[in-house]
């Protein structure tokens, strides 16, 4: 099983170099929307996150986490 790992989102963006104002200008929403998405507050909408993984050059794998290797983050 896996689970989406919402705070990857802000990673990619920050490895990308992306600000938050200007990826939630290029997505259509607003920085408030993004940060809620960043921070697990609300469901990303999957055009949406289709479209940050192009702007932040990101896989699909890299939003998730493997049931198992969540245990172990859990427990560190």
């Amino acid at each position: 099983m896996q689970l989406f790992d919402y705070s990857a989102l802000r990673m990619a963006r920050i490895s990308a170099h992306i600000t938050q104002s200007e990826a939630a200008k290029t997505v259509g929403v607003t920085p408030t929307t993004l940060s809620n998405w960043e921070n697990g507050i609300s469901d990303i909408p999957a055009s949406k996150l289709n479209q940050l993984m192009e702007l932040y050059q990101a896989e699909p794998q890299d939003f998730f986490i493997r049931k198992d290797e969540r245990k172990i983050r859990d427990d560190q």
